[in-house]
């Protein structure tokens, strides 16, 4: 089923030949195609010319793809992919990334300069140890090969990293990571800030990555990637891919006429979500038929005093935890004598409830302490709402990464219920570490209290 998204009619909409005098539409993700008509025009432009290109919307999660199908090879587009190993490497290692890394990375991003480049290459373990980063990552069409500018990829694949370093999505980087990342593909030097950019509105920011070599057999690479800003909140992650061009020119000529085309429709300014339900900031989200179900349901009344907003991409605290379920179950707050660390939380009273219910026995092994201000993962979540529901643990068979988890049984309950299908599009992870953002668990909730 296509999803439905709702926009006010400014002059954006003119821009889509929706006429300006309508008070406002509702209309598909496939309205706001920025790839419609387009192939037409790049045949009579660049006929027999190669082009891919994809994006991803956060702010309405829809997808577009040109041509698919395509693989070209990276040039220095996998520069970012290299940042991406060196910033695990140093998660993994429970460190900071060193300042000889840093010295590497700033030029290798900033001016796309390959000695850097070629040394991290080396040091990540070159063509065999990118092939298990691609692994990692589920980057399934990229090929690593030497030189490792001659790596083969798909638009899709390269949206899909920048997602996860960027924007922290598959539970890959952590927020630090994914803000030194932001701040590596901001600092692109001006004389290299083109491609996605063209026709950009003033204002929006675009931390990105271009690559442009000509190589053997293929021509000039001319691939630009990133992630567009939008001021008002989200944006959209883009890849446009191209080869075969004799000159570097016309291969920047080419991707520039294909960005306009998504800027255009994607970054048209007065194109704006339409306030249409209880909340100010959960408009296009998926799951705010969720929210507003919650809120007919008295399970919440939003995130601050003024009642007008869900925080939906804040994460869920512990203490939040069991005001949702406090609610949800139909239990009543209690007097607080269980914890230790709750009496100045305003979610002391559900907290208490949860306990007296079975439903939580606190964060420590003492059991004295609930430790309210951190955040829930989706492993925790899912213990939360199994002995909630007094639902019996499974054995774990569904997802890849919870066989390292105290709470996989609970996880694979949820599988069984159809309350999770993953956080993956193939459904084989279930990225239990991932924090649980307020609009997530909306949905959850709806799905596990069958409301």
């Amino acid at each position: 089923m296509k999803r439905m998204l709702v926009f006010a009619v400014f002059a954006g909409l003119v821009a889509l030949g929706v006429p300006a005098a309508a008070e406002d539409h509702t209309i598909t993700c496939d309205d706001l195609d920025p790839f419609v008509g387009i192939d037409a025009e790049l045949l009579a432009a660049w006929p027999g010319q190669r082009f891919t290109a994809a994006i991803y919307d956060t702010r309405t999660e829809c997808s577009y793809d040109l041509r698919p199908e395509g693989r070209i090879t990276t040039a220095s587009v996998l520069k970012i992919e290299l940042m991406a190993g060196v910033l695990l490497r140093a998660q993994d290692e429970d460190r900071d990334v060193t300042a000889a890394e840093d010295a590497l990375i700033v030029p290798m991003i900033a001016e796309s300069a390959d000695p850097p480049a070629s040394s991290l290459w080396l040091s990540l373990g070159g063509q065999s140890g990118m092939s298990s980063l691609d692994d990692r990552l589920g980057l399934d069409d990229t090929v690593a090969a030497t030189p490792w500018g001659g790596t083969s990829t798909s638009a899709a694949d390269q949206t899909g990293l920048v997602r996860q370093v960027l924007l922290g999505e598959g539970g890959h980087f952590d927020a630090d990571s994914s803000t030194r990342a932001r701040d590596y593909m901001e600092g692109v030097i001006a004389s290299q800030q083109w491609g996605i950019t063209a026709g950009l509105p003033e204002g929006w920011t675009h931390p990105m990555k271009n690559g442009f070599f000509p190589l053997t057999g293929s021509g000039w690479r001319i691939n630009s990637v990133g992630f567009i800003d939008d001021p008002s909140g989200g944006g959209y992650a883009v890849a446009i891919l191209s080869d075969g061009w004799s000159t570097e020119a016309a291969g920047i000529e080419a991707v520039e006429f294909i960005a306009e085309s998504i800027n255009d429709v994607l970054a048209v300014e007065g194109l704006v979500l339409v306030w249409q339900g209880t909340f100010r900031d959960d408009d296009a989200s998926i799951h705010q038929q969720a929210i507003e179900i919650l809120v007919e349901a008295g399970i919440t009344s939003g995130c601050n005093a003024e009642g007008d907003r869900f925080c939906p991409g804040d994460a869920v605290t512990r203490g939040q935890m069991a005001s949702f379920l406090m609610r949800a179950l139909g239990l009543s707050p209690q007097e607080p004598s269980r914890f230790v660390d709750v009496d100045a939380s305003p979610h002391a009273g559900a907290i208490e409830a949860l306990a007296q219910a079975g439903v939580t026995s606190g964060c420590n092994t003492e059991g004295d302490r609930y430790c309210p201000d951190l955040p829930v993962t989706r492993a925790q979540m899912a213990s939360f709402l199994v002995r909630a529901l007094g639902w019996d643990p499974m054995e774990p068979v569904t997802f890849s990464d919870t066989g390292d988890t105290i709470h996989a049984a609970a996880i694979e309950t949820l599988s069984a219920a159809g309350v999770t299908a993953g956080c993956v599009a193939d459904g084989s992870e279930y990225c239990p570490d991932e924090h649980v953002t307020r609009a997530q668990l909306a949905t959850f909730l709806v799905r596990a209290f069958d409301l």
